[in-house]
């Protein structure tokens, strides 16, 4: 997977940029490598299910790769990273990010993260749905919605 920098804009209050992804997990660990840029002030934060489960600053080695267990089941991962200073020039980047999930762990032809943002479960059976359903009556079915991975619920024209 390429490298994700996670950079806050440089004018303005300091406010968090966030990355999250939400994935149904088949167990194991979750891995990346942290760099940190040399002379910041800047926090980047790992949540798993919005807790904390590590952060990384000046005070951690400027580039090391981490592990999380993450057991089986729905899970919320989110990376945070905080400036400590206004504007704020530098960043933090994760890389080699690994997670044990599969794509879609219900096989039901439609990528769990799609399902859990706009059905909040996996509840929906995709192989049964109504193939001519458009939710949101513009034109483009949900079964199509979800393979562009466009939101069944918003009308675009």
């Amino acid at each position: 997977m390429p490298s994700k920098e996670l950079n806050e804009q440089p004018v303005g209050l300091p406010t968090p940029a966030i990355v999250s992804t939400v994935v149904h997990s088949v167990g194991g660990l979750v891995s990346f490598d942290v760099n940190i840029f040399p002379d910041s002030m800047d926090d980047l934060s790992f949540y798993i299910n919005d807790e904390v489960v590590g952060t990384w600053n000046l005070s951690n080695k400027k580039s090391q790769h981490v592990e999380f267990l993450l057991p089986a089941g729905r899970h919320e991962l989110k990376w945070v990273y905080q400036s400590g200073r206004i504007p704020s020039n530098t960043y933090h980047w994760i890389d080699n990010l690994l997670i044990p999930a599969l794509p879609d762990s219900d096989n039901d032809g439609v990528i769990d993260g799609w399902e859990y943002t706009y059905f909040k479960s996996l509840d929906t059976n995709f192989k049964e749905y109504d193939t001519t359903l458009d939710t949101d009556q513009d034109g483009v079915t949900d079964i199509n919605e979800a393979k562009a991975l466009t939101d069944p619920w918003w009308e675009r024209y």
